[in-house]
Protein backbone atom coordinates (compact mmCIF):
# COMPACT_ATOMS: atom_id res chain seq x y z
CA UNK A 1 0.00 0.00 0.00
CA UNK A 2 2.84 2.17 0.26
CA UNK A 3 4.08 2.30 -3.23
CA UNK A 4 0.47 3.02 -4.08
CA UNK A 5 0.16 5.85 -1.31
CA UNK A 6 3.62 7.59 -2.76
CA UNK A 7 2.69 7.62 -6.72
CA UNK A 8 -0.84 8.66 -5.26
CA UNK A 9 0.76 11.95 -3.18
CA UNK A 10 3.29 12.20 -6.28
CA UNK A 11 0.19 12.57 -9.23
CA UNK A 12 -1.45 14.94 -7.31
CA UNK A 13 1.38 16.89 -6.80
CA UNK A 14 2.07 17.13 -10.06
CA UNK A 15 -1.62 17.69 -11.17
CA UNK A 16 -1.41 20.32 -8.59
CA UNK A 17 1.89 22.14 -10.09
CA UNK A 18 0.17 21.69 -13.98
CA UNK A 19 -3.14 23.19 -12.87
CA UNK A 20 -1.50 25.84 -11.11
CA UNK A 21 0.86 26.80 -13.79
CA UNK A 22 -2.52 26.59 -16.32
CA UNK A 23 -4.39 29.15 -13.85
CA UNK A 24 -1.72 31.71 -14.08
CA UNK A 25 -0.93 31.36 -17.50
CA UNK A 26 -4.80 32.17 -17.99
CA UNK A 27 -4.44 34.93 -15.35
CA UNK A 28 -1.62 36.85 -17.06
CA UNK A 29 -3.71 37.00 -20.27
CA UNK A 30 -6.79 38.14 -18.17
CA UNK A 31 -8.60 35.26 -18.88
CA UNK A 32 -9.67 33.09 -22.32
CA UNK A 33 -12.40 34.03 -24.99
CA UNK A 34 -14.77 31.11 -25.62
CA UNK A 35 -17.41 30.87 -28.02
CA UNK A 36 -20.89 31.55 -27.01
CA UNK A 37 -23.00 28.75 -27.09
CA UNK A 38 -25.93 27.31 -24.82
CA UNK A 39 -23.55 25.92 -22.29
CA UNK A 40 -21.42 29.34 -21.94
CA UNK A 41 -22.52 30.91 -18.53
CA UNK A 42 -20.73 34.38 -17.53
CA UNK A 43 -19.03 33.77 -14.16
CA UNK A 44 -19.90 35.81 -11.16
CA UNK A 45 -16.60 37.83 -10.78
CA UNK A 46 -16.73 38.99 -13.97
CA UNK A 47 -20.12 40.51 -14.93
CA UNK A 48 -18.77 43.88 -14.59
CA UNK A 49 -15.56 43.25 -16.26
CA UNK A 50 -15.73 45.27 -19.70
CA UNK A 51 -15.84 43.45 -22.86
CA UNK A 52 -16.99 40.40 -21.29
CA UNK A 53 -18.82 39.43 -24.48
CA UNK A 54 -17.49 40.46 -27.77
CA UNK A 55 -18.50 39.73 -31.14
CA UNK A 56 -15.72 39.46 -34.32
CA UNK A 57 -16.39 41.11 -37.57
CA UNK A 58 -17.21 37.60 -39.04
CA UNK A 59 -20.40 37.91 -36.27
CA UNK A 60 -18.97 35.00 -33.66
CA UNK A 61 -19.88 36.23 -30.54
CA UNK A 62 -17.03 34.99 -27.61
CA UNK A 63 -17.25 35.40 -24.01
CA UNK A 64 -14.26 35.87 -21.29
CA UNK A 65 -14.18 33.39 -18.85
CA UNK A 66 -12.21 34.14 -15.72
CA UNK A 67 -9.27 31.88 -15.02
CA UNK A 68 -10.98 29.90 -12.60
CA UNK A 69 -13.78 29.52 -14.54
CA UNK A 70 -11.75 27.82 -17.45
CA UNK A 71 -10.20 25.62 -14.31
CA UNK A 72 -13.48 24.63 -13.56
CA UNK A 73 -14.92 23.56 -17.11
CA UNK A 74 -11.50 21.74 -18.01
CA UNK A 75 -11.96 19.88 -14.82
CA UNK A 76 -15.40 19.10 -15.63
CA UNK A 77 -14.20 16.74 -18.41
CA UNK A 78 -12.22 14.96 -16.60
CA UNK A 79 -13.07 11.25 -16.93
CA UNK A 80 -10.71 8.45 -15.88
CA UNK A 81 -11.86 6.41 -12.60
CA UNK A 82 -8.11 6.18 -11.87
CA UNK A 83 -6.76 9.67 -12.92
CA UNK A 84 -6.19 12.38 -10.53
CA UNK A 85 -9.29 14.99 -10.49
CA UNK A 86 -9.42 18.17 -9.35
CA UNK A 87 -11.80 20.61 -7.82
CA UNK A 88 -11.98 24.79 -7.21
CA UNK A 89 -13.13 25.10 -3.87
CA UNK A 90 -12.80 27.71 -0.99
CA UNK A 91 -14.66 28.52 2.53
CA UNK A 92 -15.98 31.32 0.91
CA UNK A 93 -16.37 30.33 -2.98
CA UNK A 94 -17.98 33.30 -5.11
CA UNK A 95 -19.32 30.18 -6.97
CA UNK A 96 -21.92 28.40 -5.06
CA UNK A 97 -21.39 24.99 -7.37
CA UNK A 98 -17.95 25.40 -5.41
CA UNK A 99 -18.80 25.28 -1.97
CA UNK A 100 -16.27 22.45 -0.46
CA UNK A 101 -17.71 19.17 0.98
CA UNK A 102 -17.04 17.91 4.18
CA UNK A 103 -13.63 16.82 3.78
CA UNK A 104 -12.92 19.65 1.74
CA UNK A 105 -14.33 21.83 4.25
CA UNK A 106 -11.80 20.10 6.85
CA UNK A 107 -8.75 20.70 4.75
CA UNK A 108 -9.58 24.00 4.39
CA UNK A 109 -9.27 24.87 7.70
CA UNK A 110 -6.58 23.14 8.50
CA UNK A 111 -4.82 25.24 5.63
CA UNK A 112 -5.84 28.04 7.54
CA UNK A 113 -4.09 26.50 10.99
CA UNK A 114 -1.11 26.22 8.50
CA UNK A 115 -0.83 22.64 7.76
CA UNK A 116 1.42 22.62 4.66
CA UNK A 117 -0.48 19.43 3.27
CA UNK A 118 -3.73 17.35 4.23
CA UNK A 119 -4.50 13.88 2.66
CA UNK A 120 -6.36 10.71 3.11
CA UNK A 121 -6.79 7.69 1.22
CA UNK A 122 -10.21 6.58 0.83
CA UNK A 123 -12.63 5.14 -1.61
CA UNK A 124 -14.79 7.21 -3.71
Amino acid sequence: MMIRSTTLSLEAAVSYDRDHMFRLWAASHGGIYVPVDATTVAAQGMKNVPETIVTTPSGRRLMLLSPAQVLSEAYATQGRDDAPTGKITSLNPINPENAPDGWEHNALLAFERGEQQVSEIGEN
